[in-house]
């Protein structure tokens, strides 16, 4: 949130990554909304080779929740991750979402226990996703058999996923780390085997009534893995390219729905 509480979207709490190193040290909620600086034109990407590069029409500005809300389509889920404890901030983003009414879908909470919370004693009838505990307990739950009687505590599962591509990418990686490099590449593959199970799992939490998406896929090749592996068992994929998201998915709904959409 900014210095004069407006609910400002951004990914990284420290402003570098986004605005420049110049800005190292400083965040969001150091500077009203209108005087924060813009995003830099070439952005460093985490799970994706290169960098994104900003488009000639988009100004490099901050955008306000209220904003995002305001301008897209209304058939769109929000996740929406409260990463600090700030009281103010979640009662902000509540009354936000409450005043849209059905006009969005936001499944919200934090991967932090005491924010996350936070959120569900603002509003105790808010859709929240699993915070950072709950989720690895649920697979846990699972591996052991015992998760068709364990209580659910959310109503969307979201678990990322290193596809072989991102695998590749990251081993090159951590093989600069030594020893520590060599164990995180030991955990990931552990983590691929388990979740190259997980369909399972998917389908039993959509037979309760909560849905699972995968973060972060980024181009078709991690998109078709995705699908082809999880199938119907996913409920939707997590990105830093909605556009490119868009566009693929486009390919697989029916002929009626994509002819309304072209009129």
């Amino acid at each position: 949130m900014s210095k004069d509480g407006q609910v400002v979207i951004a990914h990284d709490d420290d402003l570098a990554r986004m605005c420049g190193e110049q800005f190292a040290g400083q965040h969001v909620h150091d500077y009203d909304f209108e005087e924060l600086p813009p995003i830099q034109k070439t952005i460093t990407m985490h799970l994706s080779p290169g960098a994104y590069e900003m488009k000639d029409e988009e100004d490099g500005r901050f955008t306000l929740l209220e904003t995002l809300f305001s301008n897209m389509p209304k058939n769109i889920l929000y996740s929406i991750d409260m990463k600090n404890r700030d009281d103010a901030l979640v009662i902000k983003v509540n009354a936000l979402s409450s005043n849209m009414g059905s006009k969005t879908k936001s499944s919200g909470g934090s991967m932090f226990k005491e924010q996350h919370e936070a959120v569900m004693d603002v509003n105790p009838n808010v859709s929240v996703f699993y915070s950072g505990a709950t989720a690895p307990r649920t697979y846990l739950w699972w591996l052991l058999g015992c998760i068709f009687c364990c209580p659910l505590k959310g109503d969307v599962l979201m678990t990322t996923h290193v596809t072989s591509r991102q695998q590749e990418r990251l081993k090159d990686m951590l093989a600069k780390r030594g020893r520590s490099g060599c164990c995180a590449n030991f955990m990931i593959s552990i983590a691929r085997c388990v979740h190259r199970l997980s369909p399972a799992l998917f389908k039993h939490l959509k037979a309760r009534g909560n849905a699972t998406v995968i973060w972060v896929a980024n181009d078709e090749e991690d998109f078709n893995e995705l699908k082809d592996h999880f199938g119907d068992s996913l409920d939707g994929i997590m990105t830093d390219y909605p556009q490119k998201l868009a566009e693929w998915a486009s390919n697989f709904q029916s002929p009626d729905k994509r002819a309304l959409k072209d009129h």
